[in-house]
């Protein structure tokens, strides 16, 4: 019996598969995948959020990393990939002209908004540490009376001496300056038991005498705020410590920093701008130059004609014009409540 060529065995037609092909790519170098990896949503989305938070909260430049990561995304989307150079130059650029112009006014509103946080934080604070003001003004006197009235002398309807209340009388230092910036704005607690009409603040500094003009009401137990400018001076900028001695400071700084806009910066001591100042200076090895000098606050009692007079402890500094002096030894203020 014959067999039909091609055949098998079992009459069926043998097919011979080729064994596959094992296509390799072509391997990537180590920064290609470095570049992938930062390119990663994942990756871009850490990094956006972690520029955010600190650009916010700690360090202002750290916003730029918010804006890379937006022009990573931009080229890992592939856009304008295909196109010409001189397409995808113009690109890049426009957009990165949009994320710096976008990036300032949103550190603008970040910034006035930080302000106001901080600013409610220090009030709700001190109005924690104050009592509660008193609300019923009745005071319990004990009357004597005679045991058995005369019929002939009828008692008399005058209260006798004891019973008599003297009117309350204004404490001394009734107000406390919870926050102050000479380029911003004021916050003065009340700790009386009656509303105080704030007339005006001098500061006597060692260069200069300055007079506020606050003219407003605070109710008692509250903590009332007055702004005379809406975000402070941010061209200008502190200066670090330069001599031992204050004298030495202040002729040190009006040798390099005279001829291009040096002025006076006064805070009160518990100012958290003041505080973020000093914390700044620490973390660069640094020494704010600051002077400890005293304010006068003249205010009147509702109810009382006298205008009274209370001395404060302030904080003096110099600061500078940051567009036109140098910027070596000066340091931008942080923003104020």
């Amino acid at each position: 019996m014959s067999s039909m060529p091609g055949a098998g065995d079992n009459g069926h037609e043998t097919v011979h598969i080729p064994p596959p092909v094992n296509a390799t790519e072509p391997k990537k170098s180590l920064w290609t995948n470095i570049f992938a990896f930062i390119e990663h949503p994942f990756t871009l989305g850490a990094f956006f959020l972690l520029g955010g938070l600190v650009g916010a909260i700690l360090f202002t430049p750290a916003f730029v990393i918010c804006a890379v990561c937006i022009l990573l995304g931009f080229h890992r989307s592939g856009v304008v990939s295909g196109r010409s150079t001189k397409v995808q130059v113009v690109s890049y650029v426009v957009l990165a002209v949009v994320l710096a112009v976008g990036g300032y006014f949103l550190y603008q509103r970040l910034d006035s908004a930080l302000q106001r946080m901080q600013a409610e934080f220090a009030r709700k604070i001190s109005d924690s540490m104050k009592e509660k003001p008193v609300t019923s003004d009745k005071v319990e006197a004990k009357v004597e009376h005679s045991a058995e009235p005369s019929s002939s002398n009828p008692p008399s309807r005058k209260p006798h001496e004891s019973a008599v209340v003297p009117k309350h009388k204004a404490i001394q230092n009734p107000l406390e300056i919870v926050a102050f910036r000479s380029d911003y704005g004021i916050s003065i607690a009340n700790t009386e038991l009656r509303s105080i009409h704030v007339i005006s603040l001098l500061v006597k500094g060692h260069g200069e005498t300055k007079s506020f003009a606050l003219g407003f009401d605070s109710a008692p137990g509250k903590t009332s705020e007055q702004k005379w400018h809406e975000e402070g001076i941010l061209h200008f900028r502190t200066v670090m410590k330069l001599a031992d001695t204050w004298e030495g400071h202040f002729k040190k700084a009006k040798e390099l920093f005279s001829t291009c806009g040096m002025q006076w910066e006064y805070f009160s001591p518990s100012d958290i701008s003041f505080q973020q100042i000093k914390d700044s200076y620490e973390r660069q090895n640094l020494v704010l130059g600051y002077e400890g000098i005293s304010g006068t606050l003249y205010y009147r009692v509702e109810g009382l004609n006298k205008t009274e007079e209370q001395i404060v402890p302030l904080i003096e500094t110099i600061v500078v014009d940051g567009d036109t002096c140098p910027k070596t030894f000066t340091l931008r203020p942080a923003p104020s409540p």
